[in-house]
């Protein structure tokens, strides 16, 4: 036998229609759409965040470390710069250099004029010496003003013998610009 409702349809065992389906679908993409951007994507930006934190963090380590280094650089720096003025004095002490000097000295003495003595600190010398007459220490003198080696030449002391002879003393001081220029 057949079974036949006689109740209107409404009332009637309902099957499933598109209509449930399409809200059984809606309600999963809903779902789905809270799962996506209510729980993964939030999920996602934290670990991208904490990522670009731990690169900062690494980047102000080695800014840090990079400082450390410009210190200790700026330290070395400042060491050579020490040690390069050092050995500039040392330039000046060299044998070269007071050979330069000592010959400069000869060189400017006129003809008859000689060199008895003379002593050196590390910015003057004093030359004793004599002459058959003063007009010649008067001419060693300008012959050493005109050297570069001193920046003052003066006399200290002349003393005048019997027959024309003269002893005289000449301080010069050391040019501390040509100390510094004179290359080798």
């Amino acid at each position: 036998m057949h079974d036949i409702n006689l109740l209107p349809t409404e009332y009637g065992r309902k099957t499933h229609t598109i209509k449930s389906i399409i809200l059984l679908l809606l309600a999963i993409f809903a779902f789905l759409l809270f799962v996506i951007f209510g729980i993964i994507n939030p999920i996602k930006k934290r670990d991208e965040y904490r990522q670009q934190k731990e690169l900062i963090q690494q980047r102000e380590h080695s800014l840090s470390e990079l400082e450390e280094k410009y210190i200790e650089d700026q330290n070395v720096l400042e060491e050579l710069h020490e040690r390069l003025e050092s050995l500039s004095d040392l330039k000046v002490s060299t044998p070269i250099y007071w050979y330069k000097i000592l010959k400069t000295i000869n060189r400017s003495l006129p003809q008859g004029t000689s060199l008895n003595q003379f002593t050196c600190d590390n910015t003057t010398i004093l030359l004793y010496g004599s002459c058959t007459h003063d007009k010649l220490s008067a001419t060693y003198l300008r012959n050493l003003k005109n050297k570069t080696y001193f920046s003052e030449v003066r006399i200290e002391k002349l003393i005048y013998h019997q027959n024309d002879k003269v002893d005289f003393i000449i301080r010069c001081v050391l040019n501390h610009n040509t100390m510094e220029d004179d290359h080798y």
